[in-house]
């Protein structure tokens, strides 16, 4: 939402020179990334962003072209970038990012969805195939497209159920320590660690252990 332009920019902001490089192809300058920002499209753009204390720390960013629109149809394919900030990489925030990613283009019935990376970029490369996206390499470029099943119940209940998720941790942050404390002990660690990303609580940590225990593997591979 434009409201929350100023974290979005804030996060990209915050990215090295060498991860500016890996997200937007050229090491752009500070300059650069506020334009870019100013210059979102918020008709052809959804964000999906993990808050923590206020600042966004990962963020799920879904664009497509809409000249289709004004012929009365709508785009099958939608382009999808992920981005998280040094201090929380190997958690699993990135494949929960790219999953909430994928849930939101099958209920908004796109059919497929394009990522390209740089060829350095191992771990965007290792998380296309934990979601078995087509790579290809593309003149130093890593190619990867998925095709998207249709949407179903199951998975507009996901992203209602991801997106109350969301709102509760917001709730959550605001409730004093004392009155976290006072919940179970397994409540405070699953939702205490989530911190406004749009997962359900209970999923969180089942995806952070995965994470961790494949991605060394897949990098590998990579």
């Amino acid at each position: 939402m434009p409201a929350d332009l100023p974290k979005i920019t804030a996060h990209f902001l915050r990215l090295s020179r060498e991860d500016r490089h890996m997200r937007f192809g050229h090491s752009l300058s500070d300059q650069a990334v506020q334009d870019y920002c100013d210059a979102l499209s918020w008709g052809r753009t959804l964000l999906y962003g993990h808050v923590k204390e206020g600042e966004i720390l990962g963020l799920t960013e879904l664009s497509w072209n809409d000249q289709c629109l004004y012929n009365g149809s709508w785009p099958e394919t939608v382009e999808l970038a992920v981005t998280v900030d040094a201090q929380s990489r190997h958690q699993g925030l990135g494949y929960a990012l790219l999953a909430r990613g994928i849930t939101a283009a099958r209920n908004r019935s796109f059919k497929r969805i394009y990522m390209v990376c740089l060829a350095g970029n191992r771990q965007m490369r290792a998380l296309a195939k934990r979601f078995n996206y087509r790579i290809s390499l593309d003149d130093g470029d890593v190619e990867a497209i998925l095709e998207l099943p249709p949407l179903t119940q199951g998975t507009l209940f996901e992203e209602a159920w991801q997106e109350s998720g969301a709102f509760f941790d917001l709730f959550w942050e605001q409730l004093h320590p004392l009155t976290q404390a006072a919940l179970p002990h397994e409540w405070a660690l699953n939702v205490g660690k989530n911190g406004g990303v749009t997962m359900a609580p209970f999923q969180w940590q089942s995806m952070a252990t995965a994470e961790q225990d494949n991605e060394e593997d897949l990098l590998k591979r990579a």
